[in-house]
């Protein structure tokens, strides 16, 4: 650190050695290019070995550092075999027609002005309904007489929830054992 400072402090009294005056007020510094040489050849390598230049080059993963090269490379090579059994585990058979999921019936109430929720757990059976006893025709293949048939069943208003929750995703993958 000392000699840097010395190097700065030859340079900037440099300016001053040899100085003459001029008529018109300027500075004159008068060096030979020889005096400069042996200034630049005594000080220049202790001012380079106290400045460190560090260069990344993200490209290459080359690194220059005070002029040398050194190449920071990390490879990791894996050869692994698999088969789709492995990634994704074997589930376990559905029965849809035996699943329930939850519906939110939102009321309202005019004398309170006050909305209420009513949460219910519906079976996927009542997607069921029609040819129960022979073969059922799930709501999905053929919708025409599921009105009817949750009126007779339920009342009103799980008919109405059935109604609006038949097209959700989530109730289709829990309830339609062919949508996929």
């Amino acid at each position: 650190m000392k000699k840097v400072l010395f190097l700065s402090l030859v340079l900037l009294s440099a300016t001053l050695a040899g100085c003459t005056s001029s008529d018109d007020g300027e500075v004159q510094v008068e060096l030979s290019d020889e005096q400069i040489d042996n200034i630049m050849d005594e000080y220049f390598q202790d001012f380079v070995n106290n400045t460190s230049v560090t260069i990344n080059e993200d490209k290459s993963n080359t690194y220059y550092q005070n002029g040398s090269i050194s190449s920071q490379s990390n490879y990791f090579i894996v050869d692994y075999t698999f088969s789709k059994a492995v990634l994704f585990a074997e589930q376990a058979a559905v029965d849809h027609m035996n699943n329930s999921f939850e519906a939110i019936y939102m009321e309202y109430n005019i004398s309170t002005n006050q909305h209420t929720n009513f949460t219910y757990q519906l079976d996927c059976s009542g997607y069921y309904l029609v040819g129960i006893q022979t073969t059922p025709v799930t709501y999905w293949e053929n919708s025409v007489n599921y009105p009817a048939a949750w009126s007779a069943t339920y009342n009103d208003t799980i008919a109405d929830l059935y109604q609006e929750y038949a097209s959700q995703t989530t109730v289709r993958f829990t309830c339609d054992e062919n949508y996929n």
